[in-house]
C-alpha cells in the first residue's frame, strides 16, 4: 500500500512545486478552450512560436475530430431510429455498429497523431512536465479512492519540515 502512496505523493509534489497550484486557481471553465490553451502554455512555459504551433495543431485536429464525432452521432441516431422502428435485420444493425466503431477508431487515431505532433514542438523539460500531467490524470481516480477510504488526508499539503525536537 505504501508503494502506491509514494507515486501519488511525488506527482502531487511535482505539480505543486512546478507552479500548478497557481494555475488551478485559474482553471478554465468547461468549453473555455482559449483559457485552456493559456493555462497549458503558461504551465509548460511555451515560447510564442510554440504557442502558435500549439494552437495551429489544435485547430487542425479539432476540426477533424468534430467532423468525425458529428458523423458518429448521426449514425448513432440512425441506428436508434432503426431499432425503434422494430423492422430491421441483424445485418443492418451490424453495419451501423461497425461503422460507428470504425469512426471511434479514427477519432482515437487523430487524437494520437495530434499528441505526437504536439510532442514535436516541446523541449525535453516541457515534454516531461506534460507527461507528468498525463500520469497524474491517470492517478486521479486512485487519489480519490484513497481519500474516500481515508488512507490519505482530504487535502494533500507539501511536506512540512519537522518542528524542532519533533519528528
Amino acid at each position: 500500500m505504501k508503494n502506491r502512496i509514494i507515486p501519488v505523493s511525488v506527482m502531487l509534489m511535482i505539480l505543486i512545486f512546478s507552479g500548478a497550484v497557481n494555475l488551478l486557481a485559474q482553471a478554465p471553465l468547461p468549453g473555455d478552450y482559449r483559457r485552456a490553451v493559456e493555462v497549458i502554455s503558461k504551465f509548460l512555459n511555451l515560447t510564442e512560436d510554440q504557442q502558435a504551433d500549439f494552437v495551429t495543431i489544435l485547430q487542425e485536429n479539432h476540426g477533424s475530430i468534430k467532423g468525425l464525432e458529428e458523423d458518429r452521432k448521426v449514425l448513432a441516431r440512425e441506428l436508434d431510429g432503426l431499432l425503434d422502428s422494430g423492422s430491421y435485420s441483424l445485418e443492418e444493425v451490424g453495419a451501423y455498429t461497425e461503422e460507428i466503431h470504425a469512426i471511434g477508431h479514427l477519432i482515437r487515431d487523430v487524437r494520437a497523431a495530434m499528441k505526437d505532433e504536439l510532442k514535436l514542438i516541446l523541449d525535453e523539460e516541457q515534454e516531461q512536465k506534460s507527461n507528468d500531467v498525463r500520469r497524474s490524470a491517470v492517478l486521479q481516480p486512485v487519489v480519490s479512492a484513497y481519500q474516500l477510504l481515508e488512507l490519505l488526508p482530504p487535502v494533500v499539503r507539501p511536506l512540512q519540515p519537522p518542528v524542532d525536537g519533533v519528528e
